[in-house]
């Protein structure tokens, strides 16, 4: 699991935590930092092929960095950070609160769970559920099997939203008297609005 919080402080501290089925694969399992320029990179490495368990990492980090994050196995944790935020995870989950910048998550095999998240999002995975509360601007969500369910506190005017499951239902709630264009279409399924609306024809 990688979790990173935002915080007042100009440093950046690192915390791990290892396990392992058995004492000598700890020493296995390291954690190697490399700095570029402005880039601070972290990657947990196994030393020996052999070498079975995990890794745990969570970080503090001054809250307006932009931040990258990847992981084949495990979940994701972001909050409070005010920078641009890509979260990547093979098979895991990702979790967002609390997030000012725009906000691109990606899981092939994993739920997204997005909550206050002040600028644009988009989140896709292959199977999984995708879950958005309080956004405010651009959405674009996306999964192959699994639901979309999307809250908005306010809505942009300008705000453009796309969600589209292959297999899996979809909620869009709009803040009450919302002025929006809706384009629904359902190839095997049922739209049902819970407002009154003006259609076009």
């Amino acid at each position: 699991t990688i979790k990173i919080i935002g915080w007042d402080g100009k440093n950046i501290e690192v915390t791990t935590c290892t396990r392992a089925p058995a004492k000598e694969h700890l020493t296995s399992i390291v954690l190697k930092k490399t700095k570029e320029s402005k880039t601070l990179k972290l990657n947990a490495q196994f030393s020996q092929p052999t070498t079975k368990g995990i890794m745990d990492v969570e970080l503090l980090v001054p809250k307006n960095l932009h931040v990258s994050l990847s992981t084949q196995q495990g979940n994701i944790q972001a909050k409070n950070l005010g920078g641009m935020v890509t979260a990547t995870t093979q098979q895991g989950a990702i979790q967002a609160k609390d997030i000012r910048g725009n906000l691109i998550a990606h899981a092939e095999q994993g739920n997204i769970k997005v909550k206050k998240a002040q600028n644009h999002i988009k989140a896709t995975t292959h199977t999984g559920n995708i879950t958005i509360y309080d956004a405010q601007k651009n959405i674009i969500a996306s999964t192959h099997t699994g639901s979309i369910d999307t809250r908005f506190k306010q809505l942009d005017t300008r705000a453009n939203v796309q969600l589209s499951s292959t297999s899996g239902n979809i909620t869009l709630g709009l803040p009450e008297g919302s002025n929006a264009d809706v384009y629904a279409k359902t190839e095997k399924g049922q739209l049902v609005c819970e407002h009154f609306i003006t259609t076009k024809p």
